[in-house]
């Protein structure tokens, strides 16, 4: 796949341009002058392109693997405002065949540990946002009263839920 356009690096005057990525190697290739290219290794590139279903499967399945052999893991978005992290945690509609990765997570983690049956699982979530110096306990704010102490993960509410419909309903409040 070849992508063509124009990343504004730290001096503007110099501008970088992406010459090509290779989904199947994992790699970028930045030509920063006319004499001078870097090629960048990642393990995974997603794409703008990229469906919530495909962002899942390329990063969400290894945590739930991960999880069923009794690993904690966690999920988390990160940037700038308006940049889609709400939109990837949550997505659209189920009607419409898109939920979030939450959901798919949830999905995933359900139905390898109802096909267990020699082990008991025991999920809690936990779901806090941040932004700018502030964050907010979002399962507190029907259950717990409302406080202005910093949110600590220590403190914050952890809710063992029941199912996938369970969870996204907590979250939904």
């Amino acid at each position: 796949m070849k992508v063509h356009c124009k990343l504004v690096a730290q001096d503007p005057a110099q501008p970088t341009t992406l010459e090509e990525t290779d989904k199947a190697s994992g790699s970028l290739l930045l030509r920063k002058s006319r004499y001078e290219q870097v090629r960048y290794r990642f393990d995974s590139l997603l794409t703008p392109e990229m469906s919530l279903y495909e962002v899942f499967h390329a990063l969400g399945r290894k945590s739930v693997k991960r999880f069923v052999q009794g690993y904690s893991v966690g999920l988390l978005t990160y940037g700038q405002a308006g940049v889609g992290k709400t939109h990837s945690l949550f997505g659209g509609s189920v009607a419409r065949g898109s939920p979030g990765l939450v959901q798919q997570t949830l999905e995933d983690i359900f139905a390898r540990t109802g096909r267990d049956k020699a082990n008991i699982y025991r999920l809690s979530l936990v779901a806090i946002a941040t932004h700018q110096d502030k964050s907010a306990d979002l399962l507190a704010s029907k259950r717990s009263p409302k406080s202005d102490a910093a949110v600590t993960l220590s403190s914050a509410v952890c809710v063992e839920v029941q199912g996938v419909a369970h969870a996204m309903g907590l979250l939904a409040e």
